[in-house]
């Protein structure tokens, strides 16, 4: 990883430049190219940065040290090329609790800031066996930025449970609670910095036939979104912490309702 940003040309640029004919494609690949980046939550408290400019990495620090209640314990380049180590105080990855001490808030947190800043989760990976690392979150590099948006974080909870992060506005709670129905038994109270939505039965334990019901949950829950301008950003294990995925999703700004909903 070097000290200075690359400096890569936007698409655009490389549309205007001229599209390579098929004779001379392998000779102008490189007039456009994207440069990626991954990010890995390991053990319960640290972050490793692969690949991210020097510049980048020491605005996620900033942002962790303003937004965690425990700031930034140390940081450090790898002992590997190209890499970085932020240890990060307490253990955002092992603890569930809500409001800004909660690691799966400040994950969001992160791809937020990563994304107004031109970086764009490509996917999500399970890349290694070991035990104390997350998913590998691979991102793809864009100038301009997209739009800002909105975000939340979608965890499933318990048995029955989902809990947003923080409270969704008011059109999103009730496209929830028309879409989702009979399925809910109780939503809310707002607490500690996020919505609890409970469920009727077990459907985070179900099996065989039962599981259907727990696919249609997911499918509504998606319609609410979508009908709402939220889109799914991204889907993510966070380790050590609960064995379901965590889903974050967004949504521009601007939006309004009629308009197109944007995926990533």
């Amino acid at each position: 990883m070097g000290d200075s940003d690359h400096k890569l040309p936007s698409f655009e640029d490389a549309l205007a430049s001229g599209a390579p004919s098929s004779s001379s494609s392998s000779s102008q690949a490189g007039s456009f190219r994207t440069t990626f980046a991954c990010m890995t939550r390991f053990n319960t408290d640290r972050l490793h940065l692969v690949d991210f400019p020097r510049s980048e990495v020491e605005t996620v620090q900033a942002l962790v040290q303003r937004v965690w209640p425990k700031g930034v314990q140390d940081s450090q380049r790898s002992l590997t090329p190209g890499g970085w180590e932020i240890k990060i105080g307490g253990s955002p990855w092992a603890v569930v609790q809500c409001g800004p001490g909660d690691g799966r808030v400040l994950l969001c947190l992160l791809l937020e800031h990563l994304y107004n800043r031109g970086w764009i989760l490509h996917t999500s990976v399970m890349a290694t066996q070991h035990a104390f690392y997350g998913d590998t979150l691979v991102f793809r590099h864009q100038m301009p930025p997209p739009p800002p948006c909105e975000w939340l974080v979608i965890a499933f909870e318990k048995l029955d449970r989902l809990k947003i992060m923080p409270p969704p506005p008011e059109d999103l709670k009730a496209s929830l609670s028309k879409w989702l129905g009979a399925q809910i038994q109780k939503l809310g109270p707002e607490t500690d910095g996020s919505l609890e939505i409970k469920l009727n039965g077990q459907p985070w334990n179900a099996m065989s036939e039962q599981g259907v019901r727990t696919h249609l949950i997911l499918l509504r829950m998606l319609d609410a979104l979508q009908t709402t301008g939220f889109a799914l950003y991204g889907s993510m294990r966070q380790q050590q912490l609960i064995t379901q995925d965590v889903l974050v999703v967004h949504r521009q700004k601007d939006w309004r309702p009629g308009q197109p909903v944007w995926q990533r």
